[in-house]
């Protein structure tokens, strides 16, 4: 329809007013006369279907134009998404990744006597991963011989059962425990109200769940040398890694001239 484009639908307008007026200005005996009422109308009637011809198509085509934009957000998330055989590589190169990752290197080594108190002495061991693959959901099992048999399970430090290795965090495991003399009372008048809260004086005890039920798990005899199998149970987060053991002595003197301490060794067959 192109003969209703804006230009040519005005200049055919004013073409049709123009014979209108010819028309009306034309003798009797001309072909013409009597036609300009009608070709008036005529005229109008060509602009107004021109005008809505227009107006349709300013219409669809800002209708396109919201439909591309809207077909571009709403396709796009879908076009952006991998495809299953996409799904498939990056799951196989995520297995590749965790296979040439290094696995985790668990160490233990023997911190001592962590007690804050001057009067208190607690032994003990640190537990640190130097790769840096997690060793997740990590648990500590102690057989303490002769003292019994059997493995016990043991709690890291603020009593928690399992934790996460991270390289550069080493984690605490608590051993033993003892109160090698009686708290120093303060002075007047705060010791009319002051308790003895402290452990059996010169009595060594297991603290397999850490800072709970201090005194109450395990007495250890003094002038005993105990032996510590310390095994460590972790994952890789998909796959659980075999046992890690290590052996330690736990030396407890009977008398004051020394203090008690743990000693890594390098093996059971080297107790």
């Amino acid at each position: 329809m192109a003969f209703l484009r804006g230009d040519i639908a005005i200049l055919g307008g004013l073409a049709l007013v123009g014979v209108g007026v010819a028309s009306d200005t034309a003798p009797d005996f001309s072909p013409l006369h009597g036609f300009g009422r009608s070709l008036y109308i005529l005229a109008i009637a060509w602009w107004l279907i021109a005008l809505l011809h227009w107006a349709f198509e300013m219409r669809r085509s800002s209708q396109k134009r919201l439909i591309g934009a809207e077909d571009l957000r709403r396709v796009a998330p879908v076009s952006a998404a991998p495809s299953s055989g996409r799904y498939d590589a990056l799951r196989r190169a995520r297995d590749e990744a965790r296979k040439a990752a290094p696995p985790a290197d668990i160490r233990m080594r023997v911190s001592g006597n962590t007690a804050s108190e001057q009067w208190r002495r607690w032994l003990h061991l640190y537990v640190e991963n130097m790769s840096p693959t997690i060793a997740k959901g990590a648990r500590i099992r102690i057989r303490v011989r002769p003292f019994s048999p059997m493995e016990t399970d043991w709690m890291w430090t603020r009593a928690r059962e399992e934790v996460d290795l991270v390289q550069g965090s080493p984690v605490a495991v608590p051993i033993v425990i003892c109160d090698v003399r009686e708290p120093p009372a303060p002075n007047l008048p705060k010791n009319l109200l002051y308790r003895h809260e402290h452990l059996p004086i010169g009595k060594w005890f297991l603290t397999s769940q850490g800072h709970l039920n201090l005194g109450k798990l395990g007495e250890l005899p003094p002038g005993v040398r105990y032996f510590l199998d310390v095994t460590l149970i972790w994952s890789d987060g998909s796959t659980v890694q075999p046992p890690l053991t290590d052996w330690f002595i736990l030396d407890i003197p009977s008398g004051t001239q020394r203090e008690a301490e743990i000693i890594h060794t390098v093996g059971r067959e080297r107790f």
